[in-house]
C-alpha cells in the first residue's frame, strides 16, 4: 500500500492566498459599481457615484489575519453614500436621499463564494 503525503502547509498557504486574491478582487468589483453608471432607486437616471472621486479614492483593505479582511471607505459621507440619510434643509424641507449600497451590489454581482472558490482552486494546483 502507498503511502499518502499530505503537504497541508501548503495547502493552508493556498487558501490563505485565494483568500487575499479575492478580497482584492472584491475592492476592485467595489470600485467598479461606483465608477459605473446604473440605475439607483431614488434617482431620476442613470448615474455614477462619483462627483470629485473622493470616496473612490478613500479604499482601504485591510488584513486582520490571513482569512479576514475589511473593505471600508474612509471618505466621511461614504456612510450616507452608501445606506441612504435624511437632512432638513434651511427652509425646514425634510428631503431623503436614497441609499446606493455599493459594497453589497459588488458581492452579488461577483459572486464571492463562487471567486473564491476558484481562486483557491487555482493556488492548490499551483502546489507542487
Amino acid at each position: 500500500m502507498a503511502d499518502l503525503e499530505v503537504n497541508w502547509a501548503a495547502i493552508d498557504s493556498a487558501i490563505e492566498k485565494g483568500f487575499k486574491d479575492t478580497v482584492y478582487q472584491y475592492a476592485q468589483e467595489v470600485t467598479k459599481v461606483i465608477s459605473q453608471p446604473r440605475f439607483w432607486a431614488g434617482f431620476p437616471d442613470s448615474r455614477d457615484i462619483v462627483d470629485l472621486g473622493q470616496l473612490r479614492a478613500s479604499q482601504v483593505v485591510e488584513f486582520s489575519s490571513p482569512t479576514e479582511a475589511t473593505v471600508s471607505y474612509t471618505a466621511d459621507y461614504a456612510l450616507f453614500v452608501h445606506n441612504g440619510t435624511t437632512r432638513v434643509t434651511a427652509g425646514g424641507k425634510v428631503l431623503r436621499i436614497s441609499p446606493r449600497p455599493f459594497l453589497r451590489i459588488a458581492a452579488e454581482e461577483m459572486d464571492i463564494t463562487k471567486k473564491m472558490a476558484e481562486n483557491v482552486k487555482y493556488r492548490i494546483k499551483k502546489i507542487r
